[in-house]
């Protein structure tokens, strides 16, 4: 199967964009009050289908070329009334509630000093 999308490509950020080490990613549990906290004991786990793994990869990539520091999308699990499809996918109702946020992480090496 091919799938043809048009992405604008600006080759010098798709060849080089691990050479500054800052192809970074955080996650994160977000308690009922919104306290965020990181617990080694627990795990985030995502489960695609090949099709989700093309419709969010794809709007991923067509969402960093718009990247501002602050922008966020939040993929609601369907509910009988409610069946949206968000950042190419459709999260099923026995999902959380999931938040793609824009940020800039630094680098590779900021989380690698000692402190």
């Amino acid at each position: 199967m091919k799938h043809a999308i048009e992405i604008e490509r600006d080759f010098d950020v798709m060849q080089n964009y691990e050479k500054n080490d800052e192809n970074l990613i955080t996650a994160w549990i977000i308690g009922p009050g919104g306290e965020r906290f990181v617990d080694p004991s627990y795990r985030i786990e995502i489960f695609l289908s090949r099709d989700g793994m093309i419709g969010l990869g794809t709007e991923l990539i067509r969402k960093a070329y718009g990247f501002k520091p602050g922008r966020h999308w939040h993929l609601e699990p369907m509910i009988r009334d409610n069946v949206v499809q968000r950042m190419g996918v459709y999260v099923l109702p026995s999902s959380n509630e999931m938040i793609i946020c824009c940020d800039d992480l630094g680098k590779v090496e900021d989380y690698l000093k000692k402190e």
